[in-house]
């Protein structure tokens, strides 16, 4: 299976462009035997995952003023 968009997008911003505090601003190659792919893929996942929980957040928000407005008429 091929990884989504910003699956690709997020690992690219943490291996090829450094973009992550806990790995820091470096390039980095695939190593057999490394724990490297299984680091960034935590630092990938991390953003979607908080950006889920605030999606999630928004949404929930948004309805209860959807319901309490449908209440109200």
């Amino acid at each position: 299976m091929q990884p989504s968009g910003s699956s690709r997008t997020g690992g690219a911003k943490v291996s090829s462009y450094g973009m992550s505090d806990a790995i820091g601003p470096v390039y980095l190659k695939e190593r057999p035997g490394s724990e490297m792919p299984t680091r960034i893929d935590v630092e990938v996942v991390k953003p979607l995952k908080d950006a889920y929980a605030r999606m999630k957040f928004v949404l929930k928000k948004v309805f209860e003023i959807y319901m309490t407005l449908n209440t109200m008429a």
